[in-house]
């Protein structure tokens, strides 16, 4: 009996489960060393109540002495009785499935916690539980540690209050249907899409009572594929609402299964797609309308077409008459250039006195032939001008101009006619220097054309000639003291053939002038206008970029040279001389040296070309060259020469260590027979 007692023990202590004896006072007896994973030692609570391991609260609820009175009759572990370890009602004294929370103790005992049991306990007796006159002894029982599975149920009932949270916040509309399509939940958001309250849907209604006749045999086609492959389906269709009214909307329809797999029900996501049908049927509508437009815009385009193909034949007819007057005018102008030179120079010999004395009538009738020869020679330069830019024909060439020398050479020029009127010319330069990359004689054709208008135009006062240098953009305006351009005709300044000075009673002009003035200036990428007061002053204004970058300027040479090359099938190579510490030198030496030392080399390279096509334009610190007909072994013999020419230069002026040269060729064909791979070559691109 011994060594069954003791075998029994140990099985007993091998057992994860609390397993415990009470006396009939409720202190223990005997507890199995599971009771260490509380924190307690067995020796300790041996003597000790039951209710050293419960929670205080819990104690108060299993009192018997409370409960008892209350009870008495009901089973422990019936659904209707309460959950108490030590209450004893039935014959066997026995508690069933009781959840108490037992009192953890840590080494230090200075932190009390707790964890949750399931306790299960039976009455223990002095003999068979059948024997009336049997006593109770006490209580044995089992306690299994149950706090995972609290954890578990405290994350399920978080996630199910997630779910709810979710479920109802939804904006789009959620219902649950049993497999007989019963509904069996519904949010707040189905509610509203419907119009039916939660206790008129709920239990009540099956999907087909809210939905249209004409739906429901193909979603129960539908709702059988969901149930048997399980997937999910998206499909649309419309809802009866509690008023009648119908909402299109689109489903979402996913199967519901229980733990082993079978179908328990169907999920259900509902969109409101009224605005979107909405908006179809607004598409559809304006699609309807833009295909009419489209076809009308079809037909319309259609005679377009028949007229641009009636307009460019025009236009070809026209760019044919417009050549042959071009051509016609060029013509003319040569052929008369040519006896209205020998009318003058014959007039002139007679006025002079070669051919034998003339009276003085005679003499003022000449004089004013010969005005009037040179007023047709004008007239003449100027149709030939307005041809030449009508036609495209014109080129600039351009180069770095100082416009305040021009402009004062200009000046100059009418100086002896404006002191014979008695007329001053005033000066107004913002600087000495100011350069910018121009044509040179088109720019001198602009300040005649303007200057002497002015000085024509004005009986008295004065003449002021302008030129600001205002960064990247030059203004120069010729203002004068005359009698001004009527305000109605300012408009039409620039026309061709308009003869203001003639409807004053002044000298008259070719009427052409300015209109040749207003091409240059926009060829120039430039803008020109005129004010004026009426009796009492005119001024015409112009603007004009100061520089296009060098690399644009270079690009113009460049092309312009390659395709004449092209045309002659001849060879071209381009050399590019540059000052490689030009700011350096500007650092050390100051501006002025370096831009002299600048100029110095364009001019010591523009001087040493021997040939008249051969070009040189400079900029700030480089000069390009163009040099026609040259093959690149002709092209390095005259780099050679020119570096010798420079650098003699440079040790003249001590300047030798100084500077430091440098100089890229390109060459056609060799290098390339494309303006921008000539240009790369170089590094200007």
């Amino acid at each position: 009996m011994n060594i069954s007692e003791e075998q029994y023990k140990d099985l007993i202590q091998i057992i994860p489960d609390i397993i415990y004896e009470i006396d009939i006072d409720g202190r223990f007896a005997f507890v199995n060393d599971a009771i260490k994973q509380l924190g307690y030692n067995p020796e300790e609570l041996i003597g000790k109540h039951f209710s050293e391991i419960i929670h205080p609260d819990d104690c108060e609820n299993v009192s018997r002495a409370i409960v008892l009175p209350k009870y008495e009759g009901k089973i422990t572990g019936d659904v209707n009785s309460p959950k108490l370890f030590d209450e004893r009602r039935t014959d066997g004294r026995v508690t069933k499935n009781l959840e108490v929370r037992l009192v953890l103790r840590n080494k230090e005992e200075t932190k009390i916690d707790y964890s949750y049991g399931e306790l299960h306990s039976s009455g223990k007796w002095d003999r068979p539980v059948t024997d009336k006159d049997k006593r109770l002894l006490g209580s044995i029982g089992v306690i299994r540690d149950i706090s995972k599975r609290k954890e578990i149920e405290g994350y399920y009932r978080k996630a199910q209050e997630n779910f709810r949270g979710i479920f109802e916040s939804s904006k789009d509309s959620i219902a649950y249907f049993d497999l007989d399509g019963v509904l069996l939940e519904v949010n707040d958001s189905f509610l509203n899409l419907t119009g039916y309250s939660r206790e008129e849907l709920v239990a009540n209604r099956k999907y087909q009572d809210i939905t249209p006749k004409e739906y429901q045999e193909y979603e129960t086609k539908i709702i059988g594929e969901i149930l048997k492959t399980g997937e999910s389906k998206e499909y649309e269709k419309e809802y009866i609402r509690k008023d009648s009214s119908r909402v299109p909307i689109l489903l979402t329809v996913f199967v519901v299964r229980d733990i082993d797999g079978r179908p328990r029900g169907r999920a259900v996501i509902i969109k409101d797609i009224s605005e979107r049908k909405s908006a179809e049927e607004s598409l559809k509508k304006a699609t309807q309308r833009l295909e009419l437009q489209t076809w009308v815009l079809e037909k319309t385009n259609k005679e377009i077409r028949n007229l641009y193909k009636e307009l460019g034949e025009k236009n070809k007819e026209l760019q044919k008459l417009n050549q042959l007057k071009s051509d016609f005018v060029s013509t003319v102008s040569h052929e008369l250039r040519t006896p209205m030179t020998s009318i003058r120079e014959s007039i002139s010999q007679v006025l002079d006195g070669m051919h034998g004395e003339i009276n003085e009538q005679q003499k003022e009738f000449l004089s004013i032939c010969l005005e009037e020869i040179d007023r047709l020679t004008r007239i003449i330069s100027d149709i030939l001008n307005i041809s030449k830019i009508e036609a495209g024909k014109i080129e600039l060439k351009r180069t770095i101009v100082n416009i305040v020398t021009l402009t004062k050479g200009v000046i100059s020029s009418f100086v002896p006619q404006a002191q014979n009127k008695g007329l001053g010319i005033k000066e107004a330069f913002s600087a000495e220097i100011i350069e910018i990359y121009a044509d040179k004689d088109k720019i001198i054709q602009v300040f005649t054309n303007l200057l002497g208008n002015a000085v024509k135009f004005t009986n008295k006062g004065y003449i002021e000639v302008s030129v600001v240098d205002k960064g990247d953009i030059l203004e120069c305006s010729i203002s004068d003291t005359g009698k001004g351009i009527p305000k109605d005709e300012l408009p039409k300044v620039f026309s061709k053939f308009q003869q203001f000075g003639s409807a004053m009673g002044d000298e008259k002009g070719t009427g052409l002038g300015l209109s040749v003035t207003k091409s240059i200036v926009e060829l120039h990428k430039g803008k020109i206008w005129a004010e004026s007061e009426l009796d009492k002053w005119t001024k015409f204004t112009f603007k004009l970029p100061k520089y296009i970058k060098a690399k644009e300027l270079f690009a113009e040479y460049v092309t312009d040279g390659l395709n004449k090359a092209l045309d002659e099938e001849a060879p071209l190579s381009i050399l590019v001389f540059e000052i490689t510490n030009f700011d350096d030198i500007q650092k050390k030496m100051g501006k002025e040296i370096a831009t002299s030392i600048a100029d110095t080399l364009g001019d010591v390279l523009k001087n040493s070309l021997r040939r008249k096509a051969d070009k040189a334009i400079k900029d700030c610190h480089s000069v390009l060259m163009i040099l026609p007909d040259t093959t690149r072994d002709d092209a390095l013999r005259v780099e050679g020469r020119l570096r010798h020419i420079f650098y003699d230069y440079l040790s003249k002026n001590q300047l030798y260590d100084r500077v430091e040269i440098d100089c890229k060729i390109a060459s056609f064909p060799e290098d390339g027979n494309t303006h921008k791979k000539l240009l790369s070559k170089i590094g200007v691109v």
